[in-house]
């Protein structure tokens, strides 16, 4: 029997984390983990409008080599589109570019982090039921121990009310985006989904990229930075962020962000000869543990018991009618 709908959704966010789906999560991790550091290098070179700009388009320019990714949108999934063009593409770029010329990266980083929680809230509205049981634990396991582990940085950072307000507003933007992609992925795949948004959002993005780009100081370094940033922590960062998310729900497809400051942290010690500081060694496994917890699903008994006290699911507003799968295909 097929399901159509928010019964897809659920189906995704209750099935098993798979080997594809570890694999995206480490592949994102990777990637975006280095994001706030190739924005502080392109900030050397352009203005916060122009890194917004360029970053956006590049990562459009980049998808639109692969055939699948022009596919045709239809027009009553255009206002699913212009959200993710705008709340989680084009808004968040801007805001974090600006943001990071008033607050350390530290800060920013830890913003991230609040993504998932979010995200959760968002859900809770939409769907006015809590996915599993161990996935929400795992939630606020996991932001504890990326506390934990941010806690030796955040002391002593700058950070402007400002720019506060500016993360805020971005992890607001992912977190809708999270909960209106998935059911978009699964019906033109992640490619085609991120493309449009990226040149909806370029085009968006343009008056203020020209507004900008007087007075720029460019160099190879921010060159090298703002393709990277485009091209790869953009455009297929993006696309396999969707991909997963359409797979695994949209909660636990924000999951990342709980990985990125452990990598972080790793990268610091093997590459850079830093040493963990106390508080990191206890929040590194906490945050691992937190993240594990979110791929799984609820024993059969907490299952039945879900099923026995929740009420009549109602549809997700964003939900759209396609068959229950996991979508296998990022194409």
């Amino acid at each position: 029997m097929e399901t159509t709908g928010a019964g897809a959704a659920t189906s995704a966010d209750k099935a098993l984390f798979a080997t594809t789906d570890w694999s995206l999560l480490a592949i994102i991790s990777l990637i975006w983990g280095s994001a706030f550091l190739w924005t502080a290098i392109a900030l050397e070179g352009f203005s916060a409008e122009a890194v917004a700009f360029l970053r956006i388009s590049l990562g459009a320019a980049g998808l639109a080599l692969i055939p699948s990714a022009r596919r045709r949108i239809d027009r009553e999934d255009w206002p699913k589109l212009l959200v993710v063009a705008f709340a989680g593409n084009a808004g968040p770029a801007l805001l974090f570019a600006n943001a990071i010329e008033t607050v350390d990266s530290a800060v920013a980083g830890m913003s991230v982090s609040a993504v998932p929680l979010a995200s959760l809230f968002i859900w809770l509205l939409l769907n006015r039921t809590l996915p599993a049981s161990i996935q929400v634990l795992g939630l606020i396991i996991g932001l504890a121990g990326v506390a934990l582990m941010a806690a030796p940085n955040l002391a002593g950072s700058e950070a402007s009310p400002a720019g506060i307000g500016l993360l805020a507003l971005a992890t607001l933007g992912y977190a809708i985006t999270q909960n209106v992609i998935a059911p978009l992925q699964r019906k033109y795949g992640s490619t085609a989904v991120i493309f449009w948004a990226l040149v909806v959002g370029s085009v968006g993005l343009l008056p203020l990229g020209l507004t900008g780009s007087h007075n720029l100081t460019m160099n190879a370094r921010s060159i090298v930075a703002i393709v990277i940033l485009g091209v790869i922590a953009t455009g297929l960062a993006r696309s396999l962020a969707a991909l997963l998310t359409g797979r695994v729900g949209a909660v636990r497809g924000a999951v990342h962000a709980y990985f990125i400051p452990v990598l972080a942290v790793v990268f610091g010690v093997v590459l850079l000869g830093e040493k963990l500081t106390p508080l990191e060694l206890i929040g590194l496994p906490i945050t691992l543990a937190g993240g594990y917890l979110v791929t799984l699903r609820d024993s059969p008994t907490m299952m039945r018991m879900h099923r026995l006290n929740r009420p009549p699911a109602s549809r997700n507003i964003w939900s759209s009618d396609i068959k229950s799968r996991r979508p296998m295909s990022w194409l």
